[in-house]
């Protein structure tokens, strides 16, 4: 059980065949975890809604995330600030 959500999680997503993995919810939060030990590594920011959903490529390097408020964030790497964002 990993803690730390005031809202629902509505997407989680393993990065490879590690033990890491992102996760977003509707407390606007888009997080890469260590499963092993519950502990959060990143917490990716920019989204201001419910996020949906959450990807990420299998070596880490690309996280993106859309969400309430129509809009997709790309994070790259370690940067938790987005690098891009896709408006409607």
């Amino acid at each position: 059980t990993i803690k730390g959500f005031s809202k629902q999680v509505a997407s989680v997503q393993f990065i490879g065949v590690g033990d890491d993995f992102v996760s977003c919810s509707g407390d606007h939060l888009v997080r890469l975890y260590k499963m092993s030990n519950g502990k959060m590594l990143l917490n990716y920011t920019g989204a201001t809604e419910f996020a949906h959903a959450v990807a990420a490529s299998k070596n880490g390097a690309v996280v993106a995330s859309g969400g309430q408020d129509g809009i997709v964030r790309i994070w790259r790497g370690k940067n938790t600030k987005p690098v891009k964002t896709l408006s409607p």
